[in-house]
């Protein structure tokens, strides 16, 4: 539509005004044949009804017209004109051809962009401000962050469902696998290149472990403490192919659902004891690997495996019933016999060890136990069992 013929100061031209809205020119085009020129939107409406012109109706279509002269272009930018915000108190005129850049700067303008100064710093027009209320667009903003937010923990959540779906397809697998490795001898020789993998092969070079201080679990470790761990991996053997996962899995936010919150840690506190710990060699943290924790569920394990890193508590398991002991017992068999000492029997080639227990053994016991130690004979204490009981035990078979 063009311009308002109010709003210019002096005459207007009469083969500047549009034939159809009347007013002066904007972006005007031309029919080829007549040259008469109109306002681009008013002709491109007018040839929705009809394909002629409005003058001398002349069949005349949209792929027809043509931008106008260059001297009438020169006519119209000459023109002078009062600023479209002039109702607003803008009193500046300007060329025609220089309105433009006036309005996106003019003070008056109400579609001016402007920032609200009373605490959420929203950019708006002009207009809209005075009806402007913060905490009420901060609350709409509050409301669609919160939509957003379910609609990501949704996503999450499928996402979650269908790595476990994946991972018992896995485990699954995993054992129709051993079952057809253990029925095929061919198939039992192809597996033991893959169960000798370098991953396999440091796990099972790292000492078992044993946690007594749960509570001093660090979930969530700084990047210092990460690398000092990476550095001791990487120390132990461990292979570079699988460092940077077992890295990532020392935070909780790698963790599994049963780990990932302080709560459902204290909830799953009962299944810790059924993890099967390797100690990192010289800290006080445990890699906990999948390949040796498939009976654990899927939201208590991470492949390739979990790093738990704490302040304090980590033990490495030793065997009460080792090679060592029964070398030892081994070699003191063959010394008595040599030297053939009267009165003496050699003990047996099973070592065994004696717990302290001399302040809850009875005298009578106590005197018999010092004899039996003279002698190198040396008992277990069996995990669960009373010392007590267990010495007893051991004079009476003496004794027979």
């Amino acid at each position: 539509m063009g311009y308002d013929v109010t709003r210019f100061q002096g005459d207007v031209d009469e083969d500047l005004i549009c034939p159809i809205c009347g007013g002066v020119l904007e972006e005007p085009v031309q029919a080829p044949h007549c040259e008469h020129a109109f306002c681009n939107a008013c002709i491109t409406q007018w040839f929705s009804q009809q394909q002629t012109c409005p003058v001398d109706r002349s069949a005349v279509t949209v792929a027809h017209l043509s931008p106008v002269p260059r001297i009438m272009q020169n006519m119209l930018s000459k023109l002078r004109i009062a600023c479209d915000n002039a109702v607003f108190g803008c009193r500046a005129v300007v060329r025609l051809d220089n309105l433009r850049s006036h309005l996106s700067d003019c003070e008056h303008n109400p579609r001016r962009p402007v920032t609200c100064e009373q605490g959420d710093g929203l950019e708006m027009p002009r207009e809209e401000l005075p009806n402007h209320h913060c905490i009420t667009h901060l609350r709409a903003v509050v409301q669609q962050q919160q939509a957003r937010l379910a609609e990501l923990e949704k996503t999450s959540a499928d996402h979650a469902h269908q790595l476990a779906e994946q991972r018992r397809a896995l485990r699954q697998l995993k054992a129709h696998l051993a079952a057809a490795h253990s029925a095929n001898p061919d198939l039992q020789r192809l597996q033991e290149p893959r169960e000798d993998s370098e991953v396999l092969q440091w796990v099972r070079s790292l000492q078992p472990a044993r946690v007594t201080r749960w509570g001093g679990m660090i979930s969530t470790p700084d990047a210092g403490l990460q690398a000092v761990i990476e550095s001791s991996l990487l120390d132990s053997g461990c292979p570079a192919s699988v460092v940077s996962e077992l890295i990532e899995n020392a935070h909780e936010r790698s963790w599994p659902q049963g780990l990932a919150t302080l709560e459902t840690r204290q909830m799953n506190r009962r299944c810790y004891k059924n993890y099967v710990a390797k100690r990192i060699p010289g800290k006080q943290a445990v890699v906990v690997m999948a390949c040796e924790n498939q009976h654990m569920g899927d939201d208590m394990v991470q492949e390739p495996g979990l790093v738990m890193i704490f302040s304090h508590g980590v033990e490495e398991m030793k065997s009460d019933f080792c090679d060592s002991d029964i070398r030892t017992s081994r070699g003191k068999q063959e010394h008595c016999t040599d030297k053939g000492s009267p009165g003496l029997t050699p003990p047996p080639l099973v070592s065994f060890k004696l717990q302290p227990v001399m302040e809850v053994t009875p005298a009578p016991v106590a005197a018999a136990l010092q004899a039996l130690e003279l002698q190198g004979f040396r008992r277990p204490v069996p995990p669960g069992k009373s010392t007590y009981s267990s010495i007893v035990k051991a004079i009476e078979r003496r004794g027979k």
